[in-house]
């Protein structure tokens, strides 16, 4: 429903040519008519299908593909039919937001997905034959779902300490966390006429006759972790070193080090302090995860009795999608 969607994804107001066809029998897919009413409003097949995102479908085996289309095109008009019923009840309950919102939102989006170029989004807006006024008016209904889902649920939602107290016991493993992997290193590199695979032999050495790694790693290591002993804590190898380190460091078992890896210009040694570990969080460091958790469950507890409420209340209309 968002603006993206609809400016980023191909129409398919052109079903017949791009999925019915395709089928090569049992004849076409109705490309247009009703979908649903909602109170006084119509909204369209086209409609319907200009949300659904084509590119799901592309690769698919034909009966799926027709499958997964009626699928996604009864949720896409689901959707559509709740953001109309919540429009519409924000003009009964009279809110209204002011231009000046509108506007800055207009912008911000401007600067996120067309770097700030006004220009970039009327070229966009063209090749989808989608006029600014259209668009802007899909920004404004976006804002009014936002401020009347806020006041009409998410406003109301809270949770008691007890509850947080009780999920948290009754689902512990969901309330754990898998700590990096130690690691020690030792960077050497060349120290005058002496080279990087001279002395990394030497502090290679010097850890097989028993000095510490935290030692030798101050004796040598030119990294600005050498003080640290070369410590770098609990990391995530893949995202902190290159891919030689990586795999030197999942052979070693807890404790032990490497041999010297000479990369480039450099040498390496690096050490597996500690394996990855999986670890209980306490109550108190899992209570914002926790209350989180239950406030979002809560919320969509009370959107969908919400919507329900304004379904009992709306004139409401549902065709089937006609396909031979």
């Amino acid at each position: 429903m968002r603006f993206m969607l609809v400016l980023a994804v191909a129409l398919l107001t052109t079903v017949q040519c791009g999925v019915a066809a395709e089928r090569g029998q049992g004849g076409a897919m109705l490309i247009d008519g009703v979908a649903a009413y909602v109170n006084e409003h119509v909204i369209t097949i086209a409609e319907v299908m200009t949300e659904v995102r084509r590119d799901l479908l592309a690769e698919l085996p034909v009966e799926e593909r027709q499958q997964l289309l009626k699928q996604l095109y009864f949720e896409t008009l689901d959707a559509m039919i709740n953001r109309r019923l919540i429009v519409d009840a924000a003009k009964t309950a009279g809110a209204q937001l002011a231009p000046w919102a509108i506007d800055q939102r207009v912008q911000e989006v401007i600067n996120r997905q067309f770097d700030g170029d006004r220009a970039k989004l009327m070229a966009a807006l063209a090749e989808q034959r989608f006029s600014f006024e259209e668009w802007r008016k899909i920004i404004e209904e976006d804002l009014i779902v936002q401020l009347m889902r806020y006041n009409n649920v998410e406003k109301h939602v809270a949770v008691s300490g007890q509850a947080i107290r009780s999920f948290y016991e009754e689902n512990p493993k969901l309330f754990a966390r898998t700590s990096g992997v130690g690691v020690g290193l030792i960077v050497v590199a060349a120290d005058g006429d002496t080279g990087a695979a001279e002395r990394g032999a030497s502090a290679l050495k010097e850890l097989e006759e028993g000095k510490t790694f935290a030692d030798v790693a101050k004796a040598y290591s030119a990294d600005n972790k050498a003080q640290k002993g070369g410590q770098w804590g609990e990391v995530d190898p893949e995202e902190t070193f290159r891919g030689e380190l990586v795999e030197a460091l999942a052979a070693l078992k807890e404790g032990e080090h490497s041999k010297l890896l000479l990369l480039e210009d450099f040498g390496y040694i690096i050490k597996k302090e500690r394996e990855a570990r999986e670890e209980q969080l306490t109550l108190e460091q899992a209570w914002p995860q926790v209350e989180s958790r239950l406030k979002a469950m809560e919320a969509e507890k009370k959107y969908v009795e919400w919507l329900n409420r304004l379904r009992k209340k709306a004139y409401l209309k549902i065709f089937d999608l006609p396909m031979g």
